[in-house]
């Protein structure tokens, strides 16, 4: 009787020691679960600032490639008989549009 009545209190004894192991996991999960969705929250917010960049570098790109092909060699300037500086724009300066848009139109759709 006396040995039962000790295994009986052993069992209490161990199941008190796994409820207590059992809810310090629990406050561990739920700080884990805080730090998840704080590092989630700063994942959202860096997709949004690269996305971004990326939509800058979709535009900028195919108009630097046209830029740089041709030479942005539509332009000149010389000087009047009176000495005054005169630019000159060359009548095909529309091939610089004719190429950079739709590079700039396929870069996006795509």
């Amino acid at each position: 009787m006396y040995a039962s009545f000790v295994e009986y209190r052993a069992r209490i004894g161990i199941d008190e020691c796994r409820a207590a192991i059992n809810q310090h996991d629990a406050e561990n999960n739920l700080k884990l679960a805080e730090e998840s969705t704080k590092l989630a929250n700063a994942s959202t917010k860096d997709s949004r600032s690269l996305a971004k960049l990326q939509y800058l570098a979709i535009i900028t790109l195919p108009l630097s490639l046209a830029s740089s092909i041709f030479g942005m060699g539509f332009f000149s300037t010389t000087s009047s008989p009176s000495g005054e500086a005169q630019l000159l724009v060359s009548p095909s300066w529309w091939y610089y549009l004719a190429l950079a848009l739709p590079l700039t139109a396929l870069t996006v759709l795509t």
